[in-house]
């Protein structure tokens, strides 16, 4: 019976250091965190994307094979979303009324997520274009959007 109690106490003493031990690397890493936050976010955009770069060790080529990615992800969400609109608009003629209540909010939902997409990749491509972290406000702002997410 000592035996039994013994070896319960040494459990949960053991367990008692365990979440003692797990609570302060917690809070290392915690702390650890904020500090490289704080770095961070003093940093311009520039020397985030070079940042962001050197810690997934990616060289020229990988970051040529991303952009090339992006330019047709980008390019498959245009023509999705063009894909949509014609068959949403072909449906219009081809079946019948009662069946549009359930087609054309699905191929709403269809344009506007393609077109989000788009908007998605294009701020990708130019982030890797101009090799800087850009905020999304500040790419929709920019003079040639239009153009830049055509090409």
């Amino acid at each position: 019976m000592e035996t039994i109690v013994a070896s319960s106490r040494r459990i949960s003493s053991d367990v008692r250091d365990y979440r003692a031990l797990r609570a302060r690397r917690r809070a290392e890493q915690d702390e650890a965190s904020v500090q490289e936050g704080t770095d961070l976010a003093t940093m311009s955009d520039r020397d985030r994307f070079e940042a962001l770069v050197v810690m997934n060790g990616w060289t020229p080529s990988e970051l040529e094979r991303q952009l090339l990615a992006v330019r047709r992800t980008k390019l498959m969400a245009i023509c999705g979303s063009v894909a949509g609109t014609v068959l949403a608009m072909a449906s219009m003629f081809l079946v019948p009324v009662w069946i549009l209540f359930v087609i054309a909010p699905a191929a709403a939902l269809f344009v506007i997520m393609g077109l989000i997409r788009t908007l998605q990749f294009g701020l990708f491509q130019a982030q890797l274009e101009q090799r800087r972290l850009m905020k999304f406000h500040v790419y929709l702002g920019r003079q040639d959007l239009f153009m830049h997410l055509f090409s």
